[in-house]
C-alpha cells in the first residue's frame, strides 16, 4: 500500500456501505475547525469536537437523536481563560445543568 505524505481537501466525509455520510472533517460556515459524527440518515450531528476560529476555545457537543422537533444536548467548552463548562440541555431546550469551574 502506498502512503501519502501529504493529503489536502476542504473536507473529508467517511460515507458507510450505502454511501450515507456519517462523518465529516470540514472548516464549517462559522469558520470553527470540526469533526461531526452523524445519524444513520446523514443528516444530524451527533457528536461534535470542534475549535472556534475566534478565540482558539475547544468544544465537545454531544445530541441526542431527534424526536419531534426536539433534541437535548450536553456540551464541554473551556474558555479563554481556561475555565472549564458543562451544559446540559433537555430536548426543550431548558438548561438542566450547568457546571463551570473559576
Amino acid at each position: 500500500m502506498d502512503v501519502a505524505e501529504v493529503v489536502a481537501a476542504k473536507r473529508f466525509v467517511l460515507v458507510d456501505d450505502a454511501d450515507t455520510p456519517r462523518a465529516a472533517l470540514r472548516v464549517m460556515p462559522s469558520g470553527a475547525v470540526g469533526l461531526q459524527l452523524l445519524d444513520s440518515a446523514g443528516e444530524n450531528s451527533m457528536v461534535l469536537l470542534a475549535v472556534n476560529k475566534e478565540n482558539e476555545t475547544p468544544i465537545v457537543m454531544i445530541e441526542g437523536p431527534e424526536r419531534e422537533g426536539r433534541r437535548g444536548r450536553a456540551s464541554i467548552t473551556v474558555s479563554e481563560r481556561g475555565r472549564a463548562g458543562i451544559t446540559l440541555l433537555d430536548a426543550d431546550g431548558r438548561e438542566r445543568t450547568l457546571l463551570t469551574y473559576n
